[in-house]
């Protein structure tokens, strides 16, 4: 995934059946929570524009480890990298 400055990201997920999901959207941090606003998502049956909450447990210059509500993973970590 690549965020820009102003929050806007691209992405792919690769799942495990082999399809990939491609997404667009808009993340900002507020109030300790990360918030996605997901405005382009194909492959899935999920409507857009979908807002998803990750309670936001540990961060850094360069890391952000979330919980996020009604997610089939317990915990993330987004880290910065370095072109």
């Amino acid at each position: 995934m690549t965020v820009g400055p102003d929050g806007s990201y691209v992405g792919r997920i690769f799942e495990k059946n082999g399809s990939i999901t491609t997404l667009e959207g808009k993340t900002q941090i507020k109030n300790g929570f990360i918030e996605d606003t997901c405005t382009k998502r194909n492959g899935t049956n999920v409507m857009v524009p979908c807002i998803e909450r990750g309670r936001i447990i540990d961060m850094n210059a360069c890391e952000i480890i979330s919980t996020w509500e009604h997610s089939q993973f317990d915990t993330t970590t987004m880290r910065k990298v370095e072109k």
